[in-house]
């Protein structure tokens, strides 16, 4: 009887065991492919004081980091969604134009950049962002764009304008 006994306490601590292990390995494999299939890529890229880096985003549009500055991107942009960046600091935009003459505006074809107080959005066309010190300022080169000043105010800026935003 006492044999039985010292079996069957075996046998259920050994199958307590494998079915902690087993749930353990479930949570991680499960947790392993819920971070890879739904996260989102972001490119984050900084530089440093005295340093300027040329990015290639996903739609070929370059932009030129100015030293001590940060942009942040998603990795690939989904189709039908807009091209979107995030930025601090100092960069230059040369962004691609993807939308057809005469077409409608596709939400694919607006390219937004995100800062602190101001979003601005363009078709295609080359301008500079500064979000130094307590301020924000957009410089337009070639094209338009319209800045967004934290969702209540538009501004739509024609080549050689500036619109600046002063805390």
């Amino acid at each position: 009887i006492r044999a039985n006994s010292t079996s069957s306490r075996v046998l259920t601590m050994n199958r307590r065991r494998w079915l902690t292990v087993a749930a353990a390995v479930l949570v991680l494999v499960s947790g392993t492919v819920f971070l890879k299939l739904g996260a989102v890529n972001n490119e984050v890229i900084q530089t440093a004081y005295g340093e300027q880096r040329t990015i290639t985003l996903p739609d070929n549009s370059t932009v030129v980091l100015n030293a001590a500055s940060k942009m942040e991107y998603k990795n690939e942009w989904p189709d039908g969604s807009p091209r979107e960046v995030w930025v601090e600091g100092e960069a230059f935009f040369d962004v691609v134009h993807t939308h057809t003459a005469g077409a409608e505006v596709k939400p694919s074809d607006r390219f937004i950049v995100h800062l602190k107080h101001m979003k601005v959005e363009v078709l295609g066309t080359r301008f500079t962002i500064n979000t130094r010190r307590s301020g924000e300022q957009v410089v337009l080169e070639t094209g338009s764009i319209k800045v967004n000043l934290n969702n209540k105010e538009e501004f739509y800026l024609e080549p050689g304008e500036m619109v600046q935003y002063d805390q």
